[in-house]
């Protein structure tokens, strides 16, 4: 070795792992029972050497330990407390920019009190080495769930140390360790780099990463040889011979904690934006069911601690003698299914929703596949239809409570709005003699009309209370006349179809199948380029595993605009006409189904692919806005990101062979729920549970699905096939999308009305205690309300919301429950300075709330 370092002296920290991915080199179970031979091996070298430092990736995994090893465990309390062993603060590991911000918050939270009940302490570091995306407002989640620093490993290519802000302002300690987290040379790649790896972390003492790797051994490091092959060194001689390669450089083993602590002094300078994802279109395009029914089940966990709390509150107890786990099949576990290692089993709600949220947080682990692919993906889908199973079983007994207490109508209903403004929406409801006429009528006296459809009876409700109720009452009626005729005007020929309401014109190229002309009548703008193929759906060859996408160019296999086989009208009435394109695809059949709403602006758009699973391919349908719609903003978890503003760390050039190209870097990105194209005075808003999208210019790529190898097995390719549907929801509106509330579709498509029959089910309320509508929170259509539950602390109860826009709001709050706001807390119940009565720009707010 040439021993070259001038001064200054630098000083080289080593923190060593085994990165323990929960399903990429094997099932859940053999990671875990790997992961146990890892850090069982750990804790015997630092109990006989105390300068052995070792960091475990998640709480998952110490869990997991202790459970098999629970002899160990004063041993590892007592490494803990010394600084020997350190876990990361989050439960799993997870991929931040695609599930849901308050996903985020319960993975941090629940890592807490896991590691809390294990050991009796308190992790203060999030530890994510290989997310190959951050989320905006992680620094406020991590902040404000009691984790003041985070270190990762992907997006800064010599490292840095900054403080990370998120949207709102709120600031964590971030470190990047230089270079990788795992297999990669130091003499060659950090040792030459020093002084710009000491500019980049602001000083020259210098933390660095020592990971054999993707759950590898502990106590042992990979070496590069003189030829490129890489060897494993028992890490302390590692240690001693780069501490002798020269006198001005030392080298030593270090706490992750203790290194944090003791530089946290330094000037820091400040980074902001998110980081997107290096993986390219990932996860939501090569598990597309497994992605959209994660975004399902966390609707369905949110709604029913929501209306579980408001019975709670009421005193009406949800029973739960009857909640199935799925994962119990014949008497016999498929995988351990207990509520804790214990072996215990819920006993209250409370209690099933928890064990629901960590198998949620299970499958939320960054890799999808790998060694044993397709099992791993089969245990993914079987905790989380486990979870959806069990939040629907608790929501829906909390509901029909709630609904018994209320006065009983005969053939009444009880639509719920789980969201906290006033919703008009399209309520179909069951259980209707056919080829009759009736009308809705709800508690106000305010009478609608019900339309026949294919569906059943439907109806457009208007005033629906925020975060409430009301019941409706249906009646037979007098046939209506005139509705249709009077707003919606139809041209059907052998090339176009135009449909005309008082929203919007709208024109199909029936020998193209494409939306080729879409006017706003209220505004005057053109959305749609005209003539354009907008809703063309195109396969292209991919010739990239599912976590590398190098090649931009990549070739056009067909397009179902060259396939049409039909355009009709598939139904038509006075609330909305539905308009059919059927098509083929690579000779799979393609059906995209387009609403035009008359009583509401809005259209919705359901292409439905029957995929056959043909391998290498990727599959875009296409959105092509006017001219000058080129301003994007789009949904992340618990805020919203401008396409084209800073990105963390501004370095977009990728650096390690599994990430995409530089362009597709600029290009790609995943959204949550909705986003809009603007152009300085109008804009459109897309609602999707479509999360990767492609943009470029003033045209949106849905990138709907990818067939193509696992990054870890070759051979196994990730099968996207049979029935496989998106959903989108368009609306235009004038201005910017804050002050419109554009950004409320996507939120109303996640979280329909539910409509349910009066006492549906054998379920009986001991009096009557509701009234027949009522808003249980009201908060004058300020912010966005994700959660009530109960509090963990006392006998109280939390209400979080968040500021989806930049904007700061006056927050005032009524509750038509028996409760009062007690004071703002953090999102771990600890005290927060902060106000009731102002909700800040960006802001995740927790109020406690008590009885009153």
């Amino acid at each position: 070795m040439n021993k070259w370092i001038d001064e200054p002296r630098y000083k080289l920290s080593m923190m060593h792992s085994s990165h323990l991915d929960l399903f990429w080199a094997a099932t859940q179970q053999d990671c875990l029972d790997k992961g146990v031979q890892i850090i069982g091996n750990a804790v015997r070298l630092a109990s006989e050497d105390k300068t052995f430092c070792y960091f475990i990736d998640s709480v998952r995994f110490l869990e997991y330990f202790l459970f098999k090893q629970p002899e160990l465990t004063e041993q590892v309390k007592e490494l803990f407390m010394n600084g020997q062993l350190e876990v990361g603060a989050c439960y799993t590991d997870r991929l931040e920019n695609h599930h849901d911000g308050e996903a985020l918050v319960r993975n941090s939270l629940y890592g807490s009190k896991v590691l809390n009940k294990l050991l009796g302490i308190r992790s203060l570091i999030a530890y994510h080495p290989d997310l190959p995306g951050l989320a905006e407002q992680t620094p406020q989640i991590n902040k404000k769930t009691g984790i003041p620093y985070y270190v990762f490993a992907r997006g800064f290519k010599l490292g840095a140390m900054f403080h990370w802000d998120a949207l709102d302002g709120s600031s964590v300690i971030a470190y990047n360790l230089p270079v990788h987290y795992s297999t990669y040379s130091i003499e060659e790649e950090i040792i030459p780099q020093l002084d710009k790896i000491a500019a980049k972390i602001g000083g020259t003492h210098i933390l660095i990463s020592g990971c054999q790797g993707d759950l590898g051994d502990s106590g042992v490091i990979p070496r590069k040889r003189a030829d490129g092959s890489w060897e494993t060194m028992p890490l302390q001689a590692y240690i001693k011979e780069l501490d002798a390669y020269d006198s001005k450089l030392s080298m030593q083993q270090s706490g992750v904690y203790a290194y944090l602590k003791q530089e946290e002094h330094r000037k820091l300078s400040h980074d902001w934006g998110e980081s997107p994802s290096k993986w390219g279109t990932y996860g939501s395009t090569t598990n597309v069911k497994l992605f959209q029914e994660d975004k399902s089940t966390t609707k369905e966990l949110l709604e029913a601690e929501k209306f579980a709390t408001i019975c709670d509150v009421l005193g009406l107890k949800v029973n739960v003698e009857g909640v199935i786990n799925s994962l119990v099949h014949r008497g016999t576990p498929v995988i351990r299914p207990n509520y804790d290692l214990a072996g215990t089993t819920p006993t209250n709600v409370s209690e099933w929703l928890e064990y629901a949220w960590r198998l949620m947080m299970v499958t939320h682990d960054h890799n999808y596949g790998g060694t044993g692919g397709a099992l791993s993906n089969y245990e993914r889908i079987r905790c989380q239809a486990a979870a959806l199973a069990i939040a629907k079983q608790v929501k829906l007994y909390s509901i029909s409570l709630l609904t018994a207490a209320m006065p009983l109508l005969e053939q009444s209903y009880v639509v719920f709005n789980s969201l906290n403004w006033q919703r008009k929406a399209m309520i179909c409801f069951l259980g209707l003699e056919s080829n009759k006429h009736y009308v809705a009528i709800d508690s106000n006296g305010t009478t609608f009309t019900l339309e026949e459809t294919r569906a059943g009876y439907v109806g457009m409700i208007a005033e629906i209370p925020s975060f409430g109720y009301k019941t409706i009452s249906i009646r037979e009626s007098h046939p209506q006349q005139g509705t249709l005729q009077d707003s919606v005007a139809i041209i059907d020929d052998s090339i176009y179809l135009r449909i005309q309401n008082v929203y919007y014109e709208l024109g199909i190229d029936k020998r193209r199948g494409t939306l080729c002309m879409l006017n706003d009548l209220q505004t005057g703008e053109s959305i749609v380029k005209p003539g354009c193929d907008t809703l063309n759906i195109s396969a292209f060859q991919d010739n990239h595993t599912d976590i590398p996408d190098r090649e931009v160019n990549v070739e056009l296999l067909d397009m179902t605009m060259n396939n049409i086989k039909q355009v009709t009208i598939h139904e038509n009435n006075a609330l909305f006409t539905h308009i059919r394109i059927e098509s083929e695809l690579l000779h799979a059949k393609v059906i995209v189904d387009i609403t035009l709403h008359h009583q509401v602006k809005a259209i919705d758009i359901k292409p439905t692919l029957y995929w056959h699973g043909l391998d290498r391919i990727r599959i875009n349908m296409a959105w092509q806005a006017a001219d000058g719609f080129e301003h994007i903003t789009y949904g992340v978890p618990y805020g919203a990101q401008v396409l084209g503003a800073k990105t963390l760390g501004n370095e977009t050039s990728p650096f390690q062979t599994d990430e995409l190209a530089a362009e597709w870097y600029a290009r790609f990105r995943e959204i949550q729920g909705w986003f809009v194209m603007e152009n300085g005075h109008a804009g459109l808003c897309i609602a999707t549970n479509q999360s990767s999208w492609d943009f470029c210019g003033n045209t949106a790529n849905a990138v709907l699905l990818r067939n193509v190898p696992s990054c870890g097995d070759l051979d196994l390719i990730i099968a996207n096939f049979g029935e496989l549907s998106w959903d989108f929801r368009l609306t235009s509106y004038a201005g910017g999308w804050e002050e419109s509330h554009a950004y409320r579709i996507g939120w109303e498509q996640q979280y329909p009305i539910h409509t349910e029959a009066m006492n549906p089910r054998n379920v009986t309320a001991e009096a009557t205690v509701l009234p027949s509508q009522l808003s249980f929170v009201d908060t004058d259509e300020t912010g966005v309300i994700t959660v009530l539950k109960k509090s963990e602390q006392d006998n109280g109860y939390l209400l979080r919301m968040f500021q989806c826009g930049a904007k700061d709001k006056e927050l005032l709050i009524k509750l038509g429950l028996p409760l009062e706001v007690e004071t703002v807390c953090n999102m771990d119940e600890s005290p927060a300075d902060d106000t009731v009565d102002l909700l800040v720009g960006y802001e995740i707010k927790t109020l406690q709330l008590k009885s009153k």
